[in-house]
């Protein structure tokens, strides 16, 4: 399907040039590698990390010397591009690309020289471990520890539902400190952490895991700068997950407009039946909307500006549209839409996590309602 020319037109030439490069590289080196592993639950490794980091899917956004220091408008294209092909790859490639991020941000230059070029090369996955049993959407009633014992830290605590947590070569961890909440980063070769795998709904490729932190000692030298609780933090990955399920619906839309002028019944083919043509036009609504509400949230982003409403309106409205797109996909597509071999079933798996992780649906509902109205509906009233 050719791209919509007002949106080509609101491409610079970097843009598309990305774009058409990411396309061509996936489907030549990624997309037959997706029903293998998927079906085999054999888990992303650092071969297909390695095959995208050219393209900056996973140091794009820093600066040089660690990489291009793309506009976030311009690296969103990679995210978007990944999340058409491979839930799995996106998701581990997002997270890799986010700790990279942090560490750029929060790091020491020993940090930054440490970890950013193996991270940006695809040569390290990695993983951010904050949620824990009671504290997944309540972020800061976190109750992991860090305590000084001389030169160490000694950690302590559970970190639950953390994405690469079996794979990762480094990972970043909030724990408390004193009277604060700080991110620790760890080497996971010099510093083994026990990881409990844990089975989940979709994204087979990409593992999920609880981090055991018993007695876990680390340098006190892996503490990363005091910005644990910045919002801008969490923009990143709200703005990705909006474009990620952009490119998940509308390459299922874009199936289902091949399959429905191709496909035949009762003697003519399914595009010509009023049902259908309105179940085009719904699921063509909603992707339009879409790209609507991420690219206005990265170009907030570019211009330094504060995004948190327009990250949550994207990553809220992007979630919850895309099941519905890929669920009248599914439809269309009959019973063959049930099965493994068009890819929606697994479309509509991975899709279901985006309205999970980064915030469930109903928490940006409520952040939404704190922006527009200054009142926090999720403090407890003496915080407020």
């Amino acid at each position: 399907m050719t791209r919509d020319p007002f949106w080509a037109t609101k491409e610079d030439e970097s843009r598309r040039l990305l774009r058409h490069s990411a396309r061509e590289l996936l489907k030549r080196e990624i997309a037959p590698l997706v029903s293998e592993y998927e079906r085999d639950g054999r888990m992303i490794d650092r071969e297909v990390l390695r095959r995208i980091a050219p393209l900056g899917a996973l140091g794009g956004l820093l600066p040089p010397p660690y990489g291009a220091n793309l506009p976030y408008s311009t690296y969103f294209v990679l995210i978007e591009e990944l999340g058409r092909i491979w839930g799995s790859l996106r998701t581990v490639a997002q997270t890799t690309a986010s700790v990279a991020n942090i560490i750029a941000e929060l790091g020491t230059d020993e940090q930054r020289r440490r970890y950013l070029p193996p991270l940006v090369a695809g040569d390290y996955i990695a993983c951010f471990a904050w949620t824990e049993p009671e504290a997944g959407s309540d972020t800061l009633a976190i109750m992991a520890r860090a305590e000084a014992d001389g030169e160490s830290l000694v950690l302590t605590g559970t970190k639950t539902l953390v994405t690469n947590a079996g794979s990762a070569d480094v990972a970043v961890i909030a724990v408390r400190f004193d009277t604060a909440i700080r991110l620790i980063v760890v080497s996971t070769a010099e510093t083994p952490i026990p990881v409990r795998p844990i089975a989940k709904m979709g994204l087979d490729s990409s593992d999920l895991g609880e981090l055991v932190l018993d007695g876990v000692r680390v340098p006190r030298t892996a503490l990363l700068a005091d910005r644990a609780t910045d919002p801008s933090l969490l923009v990143f990955g709200r703005v990705g997950i909006a474009f990620a399920a952009l490119g998940s619906a509308e390459a299922a839309f874009e199936q289902t407009l091949r399959w429905v002028r191709q496909r035949r019944q009762f003697g003519r083919p399914l595009a010509s039946f009023q049902l259908v043509q309105a179940e085009l036009a719904a699921m063509k609504l909603a992707v339009d909307a879409m790209r609507f509400f991420a690219e206005r949230a990265a170009w907030r982003m570019d211009r330094g500006e504060p995004a948190i409403l327009e990250a949550s309106l994207a990553k809220l409205h992007n979630t919850e549209a895309a099941l519905d797109v890929v669920a009248r996909a599914m439809q269309l597509a009959g019973g063959y839409g049930y099965t493994r071999d068009l890819g929606l079933e697994r479309r509509y798996r991975d899709l279901r996590h985006l309205t999970i992780g980064e915030g469930t649906s109903d928490i940006h509902r409520l952040i939404i309602g704190r922006e527009l109205t200054g009142v926090d509906a999720i403090a407890s009233e003496g915080d407020r």
